[in-house]
């Protein structure tokens, strides 16, 4: 073996390898400024919004000014002093309005210049990290090419001594190349979970629903189903089953039917279960026969 082949030091080695790579591919993801991109354009929105905005106080103001200048003027040799009061309390209105919409635009305006230099120095943060990024990528990738290549041998190698992780969800491997060759493709996705958690092994939560089936499948692949090899062959190993699968589809329809006729019948005894075959909600510390 090659020294730089990833499988050198091992299966748990290179687990944990991976997991580790992985942390640190998280922590570089985790100190990377946040996007503000969105939030960039919805302050440049709202800007667009302020400066309408101001721009008409602007045009109000000017237009109460005209007003006072029209009231300051004589009428029939003296002032209108209510209308000089009126378009000067119009004209303070005005003032104040815009200076609060300048006020307005120019803070947003600040807001807008931080959120693009926060962009700015985000950019510059992910071209500083890009190159360590891609050397992770690209080893966990070498990894994951790995442990994918070497999983099917190291399934079957496992079916010889089986551990107590599988044993516990799917049971012991059968004797029969096609009961074997299903109990490999189970094993095949929990060792692949496995593989992905950096090594570590989920305490086992008891029945379920997916090992009951996998458990079923591999019972009557056992019994009655043939393989036509016992080579190392994944694809094989599904399509056995599929098989498997399929055989107890057609025993619960025939049961769902015989059940029915029974019904139709006037019947007052329940649905004889099929000899060949035991429920799905049998579970396996209660017995698996076919």
């Amino acid at each position: 073996m090659a020294v730089d082949d990833p499988l050198t030091y091992g299966i748990d080695k290179l687990r944990h390898a991976r997991a580790t790579l992985n942390a640190d591919r998280r922590a570089i993801d985790a100190a990377i400024p946040e996007a503000r991109a969105d939030q960039w354009q919805q302050v440049g929105r709202q800007l667009l919004d302020l400066v309408k905005q101001r721009q008409h106080a602007e045009r109000m103001l000017a237009d109460h000014q005209v007003q006072l200048q029209e009231a300051g003027r004589r009428r029939w040799g003296r002032h209108d002093h209510e209308a000089i009061a009126s378009a000067q309390t119009q004209v303070a209105a005005g003032e104040r309005q815009l200076q609060q919409a300048v006020g307005a635009e120019r803070d947003l305006r600040e807001c807008l210049a931080a959120l693009a230099e926060h962009q700015r120095r985000r950019r510059l943060h992910i071209a500083d990290v890009s190159a360590e990024c891609h050397e992770l990528d690209a080893t966990v990738a070498q990894i994951d090419a790995a442990l994918e290549s070497t999983r099917p041998d190291r399934v079957a190698a496992l079916a010889d001594d089986p551990p107590e992780h599988l044993v516990q969800r799917i049971g012991a491997p059968p004797d029969t190349p096609a009961g074997r060759a299903v109990w490999c493709h189970h094993a095949l996705d929990i060792e692949a979970a496995i593989d992905r958690s950096g090594g570590r092994i989920p305490a086992s939560a008891g029945w379920s629903p997916q090992h009951d089936s996998a458990r079923l499948q591999i019972a009557v692949a056992d019994r009655m189903l043939e393989s036509s090899t016992e080579l190392v062959i994944p694809s094989e190993w599904a399509d056995l089953a599929h098989q498997a699968t399929a055989v107890l589809d057609e025993a619960r329809r025939v049961e769902r039917n015989r059940a029915a006729r029974q019904r139709t019948a006037g019947h007052g005894q329940g649905p004889r279960r099929n000899p060949g075959i035991i429920p799905a909600a049998e579970r396996p510390g209660r017995g698996m026969s076919l």
